[in-house]
């Protein structure tokens, strides 16, 4: 397993960020296409511009993304809105772009990204308050201590905090999640998490629990947010991302600069087709005060 484990983490922070930077940027999303978007880089800006008009990002707001990458989301929203933010990754890497991407925006003056582990948000949150949340694609990684990470998340959320959560609904066998979860969970308090699912799943094919909508939907609303907007019609515009994404990794594929074993994109957009891969778009109200 730690050789899969360090494959995947060679493969994340070398050639498939390389992949996603050609696609699209210094973004690391699918964004949202509508019919003026030429490429996936415009599908991000009408996805951030959606976030920051949906829940009402403002000069005054205090805006912190998990699992930020190189802060592309809220670093673009400061310097649309003039709010303050925060960013956190568990990747050294994309900490490095996104100081640098920051202060080519002109906001470094307006916050920061840091390295830090969504599963010990005290760490590296202490003293700090948020009135704006932004999670996407990251809570599948912490599948076993979603209720832990709920309840730490509420105590840094202003009263009325707005959480955005963009992720996966997806159906596969606890097999194949198995060296995600290890790979992301490295640097994080040692976790039996390969026992922890196989007891929970049986080793079966698992339509995993945190990731289906309405377990997502119950998870937040068991640690005292609220659902205040929810859609998972957005499969045809992340279709042309993926379809994006095919075209281009396999170019790289074939010039031989990117390795094959990163190249899934033809499998995601099979599940896809499926109907075992579904992107859902979450809008959470919640904190300390309104529970």
């Amino acid at each position: 397993m730690m050789q899969d484990q360090d494959k995947v983490n060679n493969v994340y922070q070398t050639e498939f960020t390389q992949l996603w930077r050609e696609a699209c940027g210094d973004f690391i999303n699918f964004g949202y296409y509508t019919d003026e978007c030429a490429n996936m880089t415009e599908a991000n800006e009408v996805f951030l511009r959606w976030i920051i008009k949906k829940t009402k990002i403002t000069e005054s707001s205090r805006v912190l993304e998990i699992g930020c990458g190189r802060g592309a989301y809220v670093i673009n929203i400061a310097s649309c809105t003039g709010c303050t933010f925060t960013g956190l990754d568990i990747l050294p890497k994309f900490i490095e772009e996104g100081q640098a991407l920051a202060r080519e925006k002109g906001v470094e003056s307006r916050g920061e990204i840091r390295l830090g582990d969504m599963t010990r948000l005290s760490e590296v949150l202490s003293g700090q308050t948020f009135t704006h949340v932004i999670i996407t694609g990251c809570l599948f990684y912490i599948v076993d201590h979603m209720d832990t990470f709920l309840a730490e998340l509420m105590t840094f959320c202003e009263p009325g905090a707005m959480i955005t959560v963009q992720d996966w609904n997806r159906t596969v066998p606890a097999g194949e999640i198995l060296p995600v979860l290890k790979h992301w969970r490295v640097k994080s308090a040692p976790l039996e998490i390969e026992e922890y699912v196989r007891k929970f799943f049986n080793g079966k094919k698992l339509f995993v629990f945190v990731c289906a909508a309405s377990c997502l939907i119950f998870c937040f609303m068991l640690a005292g947010y609220s659902l205040q907007y929810y859609n998972n019609e957005m499969q045809d515009s992340i279709m042309k991302s993926i379809e994006t994404m095919i075209s281009l990794g396999q170019r790289m594929v074939d010039a031989g600069r990117l390795p094959a074993e990163a190249f899934t994109y033809p499998v995601l957009k099979t599940a896809m087709e499926a109907g075992d891969i579904v992107l859902s778009v979450y809008i959470f109200k919640g904190s300390k005060n309104d529970v």
